[in-house]
């Protein structure tokens, strides 16, 4: 199988992911032994999508969003959220501002995400 050209930052577990804020997120979910897997694809109403972690221990996926700005990324933010609404799926957003303070923000929006569906 070919190497995707475009996973080419590696994390602390040793895989290739596609983005720095993606290896922050890789390696901090490593760093606090938080289970995932990388771009698991998921099957929605005969669609294939690759959400961008997916943690197993807790059935939530975490999408991180960083170019919102974007208008084609919006639009697929906005189809993707929609989806994982539909069929309550449970997920996490994470934006460029969640970074910083990703221990915080994270355990604040898994909680929320628990409590949801």
């Amino acid at each position: 199988m070919k190497a995707d050209p475009a996973l080419k930052y590696r994390t602390l577990k040793g895989e290739l992911v596609r983005s720095l804020s993606e290896k922050y997120i890789a390696d901090f979910l490593y760093c606090y032994d938080v289970k995932y897997v990388y771009e698991k694809p998921l099957v929605l109403d005969d669609e294939e999508i690759k959400p961008d972690f997916y943690l197993p221990s807790y059935d939530t996926y975490v999408e991180f969003w960083g170019l919102l700005e974007d208008s084609n990324y919006f639009h697929s933010f906005k189809w993707k959220v929609e989806k994982y609404n539909t069929h309550k799926i449970r997920f996490i957003a994470l934006q460029s501002e969640d970074l910083p303070v990703l221990e915080r923000n994270f355990e604040a929006k898994l909680k929320i995400a628990l409590r949801g569906i």
